[in-house]
């Protein structure tokens, strides 16, 4: 997740309340956020993008990549260099203000 406008903040879950992963920062000095989730079983997540500042809105560009599936689940923080890529997609959109 990516912004040039605001503090990004990126979470992954699997309904209302079940937070599965979060990211703030990719790194110090670095705003911009990044998830690596592996899970074991195929199931429907939801992705949550929004500021970490209350009230920040702005431009913003969210990439998805799905990697071949290990066989337990793993989150992480930062890049997987060890899967191989199956499918991606990439989204844009405007933050609205956070809650």
């Amino acid at each position: 997740l990516t912004s040039e406008d605001f503090d990004t903040y990126l979470s992954l879950m699997r309904g209302p309340g079940d937070q599965v992963a979060d990211n703030d920062d990719i790194e110090q000095g670095n705003t911009n956020s990044r998830l690596t989730y592996r899970s074991a079983t195929p199931m429907r997540y939801f992705i949550a993008v929004t500021t970490y500042r209350a009230g920040a809105t702005g431009a913003y560009r969210l990439s998805i990549r799905e990697t071949d599936r290990p066989s337990s689940p793993t989150p992480t923080k930062g890049d997987s260099s060890s899967s191989t890529p199956t499918d991606s997609s990439t989204s844009s959109g405007k933050s609205a203000p956070s809650q």
